[in-house]
């Protein structure tokens, strides 16, 4: 079930933590996308790969790990299906938006997982698509309010030159790789594993071991001394 405000507040919480590497990975990638657009047909097999790439640090933070540049050129490995993926997309939205336009922005919604479908999963362009209209029709008008207001908060966002565009792409990702989560393994940001580096939550337990919790009335009593050693004469 899509849940438009918390997701917000986590991604922004996931930005937050590392504002210039996250501002850096959206700048790289947006200026690349947006050459790559430029280039009629041929020039979606260099966005689509970059896409997948902010997927991939995305993917890094989630299991507790520093995003990285060098993420974005990871994602070359899913260059055939990933620039396949964007073709079938921009080629069947665009009919559906010349079709009464509603058609178009349903289609929309339905496949805007797909990239995320692919690398988590390892399915072909036209299974992810289909994967990700499976996932979204499950809540889908709420899935197309999700990306109309995300579309316009870019819009809107995108006015500030070059942070705004870049920090709202990645903000966008963000959103929708947590809404995958939680909506194919019910996952939520709580069970992200914690970057390198951040101090442990004081009375947390270890990973992989159960919490502790302090007796009623605050912290535990000092263990009795131990029996005396010496012996009566």
């Amino acid at each position: 079930m899509v849940k438009m405000g918390p997701w917000f507040e986590q991604a922004w919480k996931i930005i937050s933590e590392d504002v210039v590497q996250w501002f850096l990975i959206g700048l790289v990638a947006t200026l690349i996308m947006g050459a790559a657009y430029c280039i009629p047909i041929a020039g979606l097999w260099l966005a689509g790969p970059i896409n997948v790439g902010v997927i991939l640090a995305i993917r890094a933070r989630w299991n507790g790990q520093r995003p990285d540049i060098n993420h974005l050129w990871e994602g070359f490995q899913f260059t055939g299906v990933a620039g396949l993926y964007l073709l079938l997309y921009w080629v069947l939205v665009s009919v559906g938006l010349l079709l009464c336009i509603i058609p178009g922005f349903i289609l929309a919604a339905w496949w805007c997982l797909a990239l995320i479908v692919i690398h988590e999963e390892g399915l072909g362009a036209w299974e992810a698509m289909q994967r990700s209209k499976e996932l979204v029709s499950k809540d889908l008008w709420n899935w197309l309010l999700l990306i109309v207001v995300m579309g316009l908060g870019y819009s809107v966002v995108s006015m500030v030159p070059v942070i705004g565009g870049a920090v709202g792409f990645v903000f966008i990702q963000i959103v929708l790789f947590i809404g995958y989560k939680a909506v194919a393994h019910g996952e939520t940001v709580e069970s992200m594993a914690t970057p390198p580096g951040t101090p442990p939550t004081p009375g947390a337990a270890p990973p992989g071991m159960p919490p502790t919790t302090p007796p009623p009335g605050g912290t535990p009593p000092d263990a009795p001394p131990p029996p005396s050693g010496g012996t009566q004469g």
